[in-house]
This record gives structure tokens, sequence and C-alpha cells, in this order.
């Protein structure tokens, strides 16, 4: 997906489904359904939401089980 599209999918999920009427528990479909957005503009504002509730509880983001296994084996 080029620059103009992707930006214009993020402002969608930002002007349509702003974070005050999100749940952390709601899914891609849901947010996609609800709002009215398509599955990409959904799953763009989905990761955009989760990276906000992770800085504003102040945790990092874990990594994937894939490197930390690759971590326990380097060691």
């Amino acid at each position: 997906m080029s620059q103009k599209p992707r930006a214009v999918q993020r402002f969608a999920g930002v002007f349509l489904a702003p974070n005050y009427l999100l749940n952390a528990t709601d899914t891609v479909e849901e947010i996609a359904e609800r709002f009215g957005l398509s599955f990409e503009a959904a799953m763009i504002r989905k990761g955009e939401f989760d990276a906000f509730q992770r800085r504003a509880s102040g945790k990092r983001r874990e990594l994937p089980s894939i490197v930390v296994n690759y971590l326990k084996d380097a060691q």
C-alpha cells in the first residue's frame, strides 16, 4: 500500500473511531462493523489504539515469541 492511501486509512480510522469509543477487547472485525471502516482501516486503527493503550499504561510491547526463543538460544 502506498503512503497516500495508508494515510487516508489512518485518518479515516482516527476520525470515525476515536479512542474514547474503543475498548481494549474490540477485535478488528468489531471495529470495522461498528464504525463502518474497511478491514484494512480497522486493522490499522486497532494497532494504533493498542499502541496508545500501551503508552498510556507505561507498558512496553512484548517481543514476538520467535524473537524470545532466538535470544534464549543465543545465550
